[in-house]
C-alpha cells in the first residue's frame, strides 16, 4: 500500500473513531525503510497519537525534544521568531512527512516552534524507542543517516529556490 493511501485510510478511520495503525504509518518514515516487522512493532509501542487544532503550538523554541513527529494529516509551521517579533517560517510540513528527528539525535532543545495550520493528527515517537532499537541493530544508524541527509538536501533545494530564483521563476 502506497504511503498516500495509508494516510488517507488513517484519515478515515480516525472520523470513525477507530484506532489507526500506528505499525503501517511506521513503515512510511523513511527513517525506517527496511526495518523487519518486529522492529516496527518494538517502536510502535512507543509511539502516541496526537491531535493538535488549528493554531495549536505543539511545540516551543527551547522545549526538551523527547522523539520526533510524523504528520498523518493536516499542515504544520516550523518557524521561529526573530528578536525584533517578526516571524521567520522555516518549513511547511505536509501529510506523511517527519520533523524533529535532527533535534532528537543530538539531544537539544527545540530549535523552532510548531504549530498546527490545520486540525492535524500526528504520532510522536518517542526518543527512548528510537534509541533501544539503535542499540539492538546498529545498521539502523546508516538508514536513519540516509534519510536524513535526503532531508537535508531537499531543504537546501528548497532555500536555494527561494533564494536565488525570482517570484516568477519559482
Amino acid at each position: 500500500m502506497t504511503t498516500s493511501a495509508v494516510l488517507a485510510q488513517a484519515k478515515k478511520t480516525m472520523h470513525g473513531n477507530n484506532p489507526i495503525n500506528i505499525e503501517a504509518l511506521l513503515t512510511h518514515i523513511p527513517l525506517f525503510n527496511g526495518l523487519a516487522p518486529e522492529e516496527i512493532s518494538r517502536i510502535a509501542r512507543g509511539t502516541r497519537e496526537m491531535h493538535a487544532a488549528k493554531g495549536e503550538i505543539l511545540f516551543h523554541k527551547g522545549d526538551p525534544c523527547n522523539g520526533f513527529h510524523l504528520l498523518v494529516y493536516g499542515q504544520m509551521k516550523l518557524a521561529f521568531t526573530s528578536s525584533q517579533g517578526s516571524e521567520k517560517v522555516v518549513e511547511i510540513i505536509g501529510q506523511g512527512q517527519s520533523f524533529g528527528e535532527a533535534v532528537m539525535f543530538m539531544e537539544k532543545p527545540y530549535i523552532v516552534f510548531a504549530q498546527a495550520l490545520s486540525d492535524s493528527l500526528l504520532l510522536h515517537i518517542s526518543k527512548a524507542a528510537v534509541f533501544e532499537e539503535l542499540e539492538r541493530d546498529h545498521n539502523l544508524c546508516r538508514k536513519m543517516l540516509a534519510g536524513m541527509a535526503m532531508r537535508l538536501h531537499q531543504l537546501m533545494n528548497d532555500v536555494e529556490s527561494y533564494s536565488l530564483h525570482s517570484g516568477k521563476q519559482r
